[in-house]
């Protein structure tokens, strides 16, 4: 809750989303941007915002994720 996700989907961004409701019921997409080379610029943005970064612990029974971060 508050927090935001930052990385790329392979596919679609509403299958991305669709999975993260799995653990989190009110994840909504906020925006949404392309751009030429996805893995790269989520590195730079991850380096960027590396302060901020924060765990969130996974109390689904179903979710192979003990933390999501």
């Amino acid at each position: 809750p508050g927090l935001i996700e930052i990385g790329y989907a392979k596919d679609t961004t509403c299958g991305r989303i669709k999975q993260w409701r799995k653990c989190n019921p009110g994840a909504t997409q906020v925006f949404s941007v392309t751009f030429d080379f996805p893995h790269r610029m989520e590195e730079l943005i991850h380096r960027q915002l590396a302060d901020k970064r924060q765990e969130l612990k996974c109390n689904l029974e179903a979710c192979p994720s003990t933390y999501h971060s």
